[in-house]
């Protein structure tokens, strides 16, 4: 916690009075030298503290970029105490800017807060577009990175992330929203104002898979390390991902899709859809998918990037298989 006021430290050493317990031997404030020897800082304004209330003599500087402020118990006056030592600890945050259940406070860019959800276990992976989808669907947007201090805050988590597998992490920054291949934005269109590139990236063609219509989306690669690690990819890839909304959003539950499912059928009566789905392909696609195939009169064969560019402009991608029941379907369908 930190204290503005003696208005404040009175009201806070009240309320400390009613939750203490018997062994309590102080409260540790948001002041410290850590990275500025010497220098007391408040950790929330980043600078010097704008009202000081050290008992005589302090602080002492007697750990050198390890001291931090402590309120002691009985004592209206602050001292410091060695950051590594173990004493109580009060948070504080502004009425009105509390996190839905389950996500993660961080201060945000220009001092505003933000909450963070992220989407790491391998079940829960999804392509950028339906990661986006699912963010705006619960009233939230997708994890955007627009401060090295964001950056920082999200990356201190690459160590846990990549020991579970993880290997990327999906942002909110593509070219979806632009005419232009690699022409970055965020996804209400506004400009990149924040960037963070591995050496090499984005490539000068942004060409993904050799699929020249096929739009580029950005990821932090997790596996790179914490300092620069953005990189670009398919956008139809399944990767880990993150929502945010500001701190005092209520989110809300994605209403249940239609169980009625059924493929749509194209205007050209030379091509159909049929639907399949089983229970590994559920794992990977929440709604079950609709595979095209030419009728036997109408040859559509070509190479492999003809068939990207088709399935691209049948707003499809091309099949791929995942489970011994699609692949018989798919001998079936193809016959």
């Amino acid at each position: 916690m930190e204290i503005f006021s003696d208005a404040q430290q009175t009201a806070v050493i009240n309320w400390i009075e009613t939750v203490k317990e018997s062994d309590n031997k102080g409260w540790w404030l948001g002041l410290t030298d850590m990275g500025h020897p010497g220098e007391i800082y408040s950790d929330a304004l980043n600078s010097a503290p704008s009202w000081e209330n050290w008992a005589f003599g302090e602080p002492i500087g007697e750990y050198p970029g390890g001291s931090c402020g402590l309120l002691q118990e009985g004592a209206t006056q602050w001292t410091t105490d060695r950051c590594g030592v173990n004493h109580n600890k009060v948070c504080m945050k502004a009425v009105g800017r509390q996190c839905p259940a389950g996500w993660v406070y961080h201060v945000g860019e220009n001092g505003t807060g933000k909450c963070y959800q992220y989407f790491i276990n391998g079940g829960a992976h999804e392509t950028w577009y339906t990661a986006r989808n699912y963010c705006q669907k619960i009233g939230a947007r997708m994890l955007t990175v627009k401060s090295q201090t964001e950056q920082s805050t999200i990356s201190k988590y690459f160590s846990e992330w990549s020991r579970g597998g993880v290997t990327r992490f999906w942002i909110g920054v593509s070219d979806v929203m632009s005419n232009q291949k690699c022409s970055f934005s965020y996804n209400d269109g506004r400009s990149v104002s924040y960037t963070n590139w591995v050496n090499g990236f984005p490539p000068d063609s942004c060409v993904i898979d050799e699929c020249d219509n096929c739009n580029t989306c950005v990821y932090m690669d997790v596996v790179a390390g914490t300092t620069t690690n953005w990189k670009t990819g398919n956008c139809f890839d399944i990767e880990s991902f993150g929502c945010e909304v500001d701190a005092g959003t209520h989110i809300h539950d994605i209403p249940k899709p239609d169980i009625d499912h059924h493929c749509q059928q194209p205007e050209d009566i030379r091509i159909s859809y049929r639907m399949y789905t089983d229970n590994i392909l559920d794992e990977i696609y929440p709604i079950p998918q609709c595979y095209s195939q030419p009728h036997k009169n109408f040859d559509a064969r070509g190479l492999w990037d003809f068939c990207v560019s088709y399935c691209t402009n049948q707003t499809a991608i091309p099949a791929s298989i995942h489970s011994k029941g699609q692949n018989n379907f798919d001998a079936v369908f193809c016959t």
